[in-house]
């Protein structure tokens, strides 16, 4: 079967934003956007009304430019409810998830979209209804979420092999930047010289 790559965009009302990434196995495209849709109450069980899935779409690893939205209508905002209103946090702080299979291979995914009574400083302290959402998240990945690892590192082009998860799991609370903002220019910068 053809492994897709699904992608979540995220915002929240403090513009921030950032993407998350999910290797899956499907017979075709049309079937992996569907199955990739069908998670997105999962994810957003584990964000408050604050962070909006912007959109979602599911691409062929092989076919370069190739993509197809998955779910919808978006914005899709999220559910969960914190125990006090008001206390999101930041998007540079996030939760390490670990995609594994086995010792040697594994992928990492930041969850960002979080809440005071969720994370306390550096410490994971979330109350119940948050850690049955993200069991319900976790769940699903062992099987149904593929591991990609580079073949041969530093190879032009690079080649990958994907491999099925055995295990999703929670390692810890991380402090990490989630890049650039979106609709940002981005390219080569030039510098004007004077002739």
């Amino acid at each position: 079967m053809p492994t897709f790559r699904g992608t979540f965009f995220f915002s929240t009302d403090d513009q921030e934003g950032w993407t998350e990434n999910y290797y899956i196995q499907e017979v075709d495209i049309a079937t992996a956007a569907t199955s990739f849709a069908a998670w997105i109450p999962n994810r957003m069980a584990l964000s408050p009304a604050t962070v909006s899935m912007d959109y979602a779409k599911v691409s062929d690893v092989a076919v370069k430019g190739d993509s197809l939205i998955a779910g919808g209508p978006f914005p899709i905002v999220g559910t969960y409810v914190p125990a006090t209103p008001d206390t999101s946090l930041e998007a540079n702080t996030a939760l390490l998830i670990v995609i594994g299979a086995g010792a040697a291979k594994h992928n990492r995914i930041f969850l960002r979209g979080l809440t005071l009574d969720v994370v306390t400083g550096r410490s994971y302290r979330a109350p119940g209804g948050f850690a049955t959402a993200l069991t319900a998240y976790l769940t699903p990945l062992i099987g149904f979420a593929y591991v990609r690892q580079q073949v041969k590192p530093h190879t032009v082009p690079p080649t990958y092999t994907y491999t099925v998860s055995t295990a999703a799991f929670l390692k810890r609370v991380s402090a990490r930047k989630p890049g650039r903002p979106f609709a940002l220019p981005v390219g080569r910068k030039f510098s004007h010289r004077a002739v």
